[in-house]
Order: structure tokens, then sequence, then C-alpha cells
């Protein structure tokens, strides 16, 4: 090791090592200067602003300061485009009978009195009806009306055949009347009557408990009875109960479904009676097509003697006339 014997070498010492640290600093600092100046060069350049509109979750409602509703466009009847009008009833391929309410719905537009539609089957040039743009509703007889399928049709007044607004299509079968068939069981229990929500609904099917009565001896009969109701012609309509349920005691459930079947609906009913309903089954016909049918297995006992009724051809169960106290007593059906 060295030796600094005296005070101005240890100086000269201090300062070499001073300016050699100082050297070194910059040549680091000038290198990264050098680094930072090159990764900056070599950044991609920024993107472009994008020329569409980022698509926004309409799940996602952005809150906003106190929004002024629009005005409804106020829009000449003349300018509405075609297949605008909604059948909001009749829907499509309903079953319709008799005077029948045609309730229309044109979105968008405002209307007025002034403006009135007129309604037509299928191509034709003589209107079974009209209605104004401020009720957007008119009731038509369909009796006058052939049986089968027919398009129902809207346009403007003074329009052409080609000129709908909007069409419907729908099964017209117009019978006489409704049609009682014979009932079936004993005078027991007490009298209820049970229908769909409306006249386009029809007996899709029931829910049926059986099991053992106390009669001595006992015997397995139908205890309970919920019919289930489907709108016509509507199969992706869901089924449903009318909500009453017909006997009381209880036993092993089953539910019957002519519409599992697919575009079919209760025809008929058939089984075993006596004094009590022993036995029910249902009977399924293909609403456009009624005579194909076929019967779904019968549920309960074999007391009683046999039964089968069956609507006419083209007609289905719209209505149960029930008699029922702890077991089901009596079952009529009503056609049309």
């Amino acid at each position: 090791m060295r030796n600094f014997n005296n005070q101005s070498a240890l100086k000269q010492t201090v300062m070499l090592g001073t300016v050699l640290a100082l050297f070194v600093a910059l040549t680091a600092c000038g290198s990264s200067s050098e680094e930072l100046a090159l990764a900056k060069s070599t950044q991609a350049a920024p993107k472009a602003a994008e020329t569409n509109p980022p698509v926004l979750d309409t799940n996602v409602i952005i809150a906003s300061a106190s929004p002024t509703p629009e005005a409804s466009p106020v829009v000449d009847a003349s300018k509405v485009e075609p297949s605008v009008a909604v059948f909001k009833a009749p829907l499509a391929h309903d079953r319709v009978f008799g005077s029948v309410l045609v309730e229309l719905s044109i979105p968008n537009v405002t209307l007025t009195a002034s403006d009135v539609f007129e309604l037509f089957i299928d191509s034709g040039s003589t209107s079974v009806g009209s209605m104004t743009g401020d009720s957007l509703s008119a009731t038509i007889d369909t009796k006058a009306i052939s049986n089968g399928i027919h398009t129902l049709s809207v346009r403007l007044k003074g329009a052409s055949s080609t000129e709908a607004l909007g069409k419907v299509v729908l099964n017209f079968q117009n019978f006489a009347s409704a049609k009682t068939m014979a009932a079936v069981g004993g005078l027991g229990g007490a009298a209820s009557k049970a229908v769909g929500p409306s006249s386009y609904w029809n007996l899709e099917g029931v829910v049926l408990e059986t099991g053992l009565n106390i009669d001595n001896p006992p015997i397995n009969v139908v205890e309970k009875l919920t019919p289930v109701w489907k709108r016509a012609f509507k199969s992706s309509q869901f089924a449903v109960h009318d909500g009453n349920t017909y006997g009381t005691n209880s036993g092993t459930k089953v539910s019957l479904s002519c519409s599992k079947y697919g575009n079919y609906r209760v025809a008929g009913i058939y089984g075993r009676s006596g004094d009590l309903v022993d036995k029910l089954g249902i009977i399924c016909a293909d609403q456009y097509n009624p005579s194909n049918t076929f019967k779904i297995a019968a549920y309960g006992g074999e007391g009683g003697a046999e039964f089968s009724i069956k609507c006419d051809a083209g007609q289905f169960v719209t209505q149960l006339n029930l008699r029922s106290w702890n077991s089901i007593d009596n079952v009529q059906i009503v056609c049309r």
C-alpha cells in the first residue's frame, strides 16, 4: 500500500478520483439517454381514432341527468310501410267462430280518427270490417266466411290488395253452436263448470289422481281432476292450468297431454264409470286434420261400465261440466 506523506499529494489524489468518478457518471448518463431515445423511436405510433362507436351492452343502464323524453313522431298514415301492423287479437292460427274482435297495433306511428283501415279475407276486394286509427279495433262476423284456413289482412282505405299493412292466418270454424255431449258417472257431489281463459283456448289435457275410494270393498277411481288448457292452434303457447282442481282425495298423480305430441287437442274422453268416474283417458285430434286421432292411456280402476264420447269432426273440448266431492262423480264434455 502506498503512503501519502503530505497534504498536497492527498489533495491531488482526491481531485484525480473525483474527475474519474465524474467521467464514469457522465458516460453512464449518456448511455441511458441514448437508450431512452432509441426506445422512444421504436414505440408504435398511437392508433387512430376508431370510426365506429363501441357496441354497448343493452343490459347495462347508463344513468343520465333527467333525460327529456322524445315526443312521438307524427307520421302520415299513408306513409306506413307494409308489415308494420301487428295483430294483437286474434293471434296467428287461432280457431275463430261467430263475432270476433280484431285488435291491431301500429307502433311508432301517430294515428287519428281520420285514418281509416279496412279488413279483407285472402286477396278479396270486399271489406269485412273497418277501424279508425284512434281505436284500431273492429268486430267481424266470421259466419259470413267459409270454414277453413283464411288470411285476414289490413289495408289503408282505398289501398290495393298488394298494399296490405299486416296479415294473420286464421282457421275459421263456424258450427251451429257448442254441443254438449252425454255425461258419464253418478249424480253425487256438487256441480261445477271448467272453461279456458277465453274462447281461443281448448282443453289440451288433464292431470289426474287415482286411488282407492271409501266404498266397501274399496275400488280404484278418479279422485282428482285438473283440466289443462292451451290456446287453439298456438303450439308455442305454454299449457295453463285453469287453477281449479276437482275432488279432494289424494292418489297417484298422472298427467295426460295431447299437445305433447304436436298440434293436438282433446276431442273426446273414454274410460269406465258407474256411480263415480272409475277410469278416465283422453282422445286427441289434430287441429289441422281432425280425422287424425289417437287415445292416451286411461287411468283408474276396473269398476263400472266402459264409455267413449267423442266430439264431432272438427270440434274440440272447450268446456268440462263436472260433479265432485271426495272423488269425481260425473264428467261431461262440451265441444265446439
